[in-house]
This record gives C-alpha cells, structure tokens and sequence, in this order.
C-alpha cells in the first residue's frame, strides 16, 4: 500500500509556518497489526510472586493524579513512582499519588511498609510504562509515540536544509489527542488525506479550540498507510516540513491518534 504524509503548521499571528504547498511522499510499506499501550486505565498490570504486593491497575483521574490498586491485606504501603523516585504511602487500595508532572511516561513499584518510617522495604517489580492520560486506549501506541518523538527531539538534525537544534521533551495532552483522534477518525470515515475535514470543513485550529485547548501556537502531520509507529515516525522525520513541526521549539505538548491506516499528531502550546 502506499503512504502519504502531510504537514501543516500555524503560529501565533495565524499565518502559515511553511509555504503553502502540501508536500506529499509516496512509499512502499509493509503492513503491521496495530498494537495497544499497556499499564493504562482499565488495563490490568503485570503481578509479581514476592513479599510484596501486587499492582493489579494504575487509574489515571487527571493528567497529573492516579489511583494504584493493589491486594488488600491491611498494613502500611509505600508505592515510588520512576523515574523521579517520589513515593507515596496508604494502607488501602487504590493508594492515591497526586500531583505528578503531567502527561509523562511512568513506572510504579509497591511495597510493604512505610518508607518514611525507616522501614526496610522491599518494592515489587515494575508495573510497566503507564502513560499519565485519562483518556482510554486506542489503535495507537500512545507510550511508543510519545518516546519515538522525544528521543527524536533530544539530537540535533537537518530538516531538509534547516539545522534544527535539540529541544525540550513533549508532554502527552488529552485534548490534543482528542483533537487528533476527530480528525483522523474523519480521515478514515470519508477515505481522504488532508488537513481541513471535507465532511464538515473543520481545520486544525478548530478542532483544538473545539477541546478547550487555548493554543498560542499549533501544528499537525498527517499520514496515510499501513504502518507502525517507528515507520510513521522515519516518513515524517524524513520530511523537511514534518521533521520540522516535531522538532519545534515553539510547542510544548503533543496529541497523536491512530484510526485504521489513517495517523495524525497535533502539537499545541498554551
């Protein structure tokens, strides 16, 4: 099947970032079965057989605030959530943990007994990558995207024949995915490509206004094809407009949506 890219970017005095020429790449792909990320809400997560206990879910309430479930039994827990090594202790389940950086990548351990307290604990094996989102899974990888774009932007490159410098990590924002997942859904319902909806002419600026999203600056890509994140990924790196948008300076967070063959990211600041 062949795949097509499309990019379009928009900055705070709402002129095009790019000439205004849609840039369209064709290549040959393989197909890949569409894979979920794990550790989210609803998702059960990975027990361990030691002394301590097990996470059986992490339930993400806002972006920045989840609930780690575990075994019943009474006693003290301490739950360290990686990579910062914040720990957090209860003695119930769900243990809350509140107040997280929001929309990042996560991993959580538990174990028996108070951390503060000086007790010797013993923490669980980890519950897996859990991405900080309320929203529910979807065909795309949300975890794999979001590491595939940040390590893109943690090197320096050549986007066509702009030297882009390294820049900061995105953060995952829930309404640009939503934003991202209307468009793309729209994408695959009527069989186009492009950035402004032909069902109801709804644009990029739009649809994030639509989430509440009070952008100060936006972008979008767009692919069409039968591939994985990884592939998705080297078509827009390797496309000077594209690779441009991901290694932006002027965004802060991201939304990605998969429907089908149909992909977008939205990239947004406030």
């Amino acid at each position: 099947m062949k795949s097509k890219v499309m990019f379009q970017g928009m900055g705070m005095n709402g002129k095009n970032s790019y000439p205004s020429a849609v840039l369209i790449l064709f290549l040959i792909v393989a197909a890949s079965s569409c894979k979920d990320d794990s550790g989210e809400k609803n998702n059960p997560l990975p027990s361990d057989n030691g002394a301590a206990p097990s996470i059986t879910k992490v339930e993400f309430v806002t972006q920045t605030d989840c609930k780690v479930h575990f075994g019943t039994a009474p006693g003290e827990y301490t739950v360290e959530v990686l990579p910062d090594g914040n720990y957090y202790e209860g003695g119930a389940s769900p243990l809350a943990v509140d107040g997280l950086p929001k929309g990042m990548i996560y991993e959580f351990r538990i174990a028996r007994g108070s951390e503060s307290a000086g007790t010797d604990v013993s923490y669980s094996e980890s519950s897996g990558k859990v991405l900080a989102s309320v929203n529910e899974n979807q065909q795309l990888d949300r975890v794999k995207m979001l590491e595939l774009i940040n390590e893109a932007r943690k090197v320096s490159r050549v986007c066509g024949t702009e030297n882009m410098p390294a820049v900061q990590p995105l953060n995952w924002d829930d309404r640009l995915e939503n934003a991202a997942i209307v468009h793309t859904k729209d994408m695959d319902q009527y069989k186009y490509m492009a950035h402004t909806s032909i069902s109801n002419g709804s644009t990029p600026s739009d649809r994030i206004a639509d989430q509440n999203y009070s952008y100060k600056w936006w972008a979008e890509n767009v692919a069409v094809g039968s591939l994985t994140e990884e592939a998705v990924m080297t078509l827009w790196i390797n496309s000077p407009p594209h690779c441009k948008n991901i290694m932006s300076a002027n965004v802060t967070e991201i939304g990605s949506a998969r429907v089908g063959s149909y992909w977008t990211q939205v990239f947004g600041r406030e």
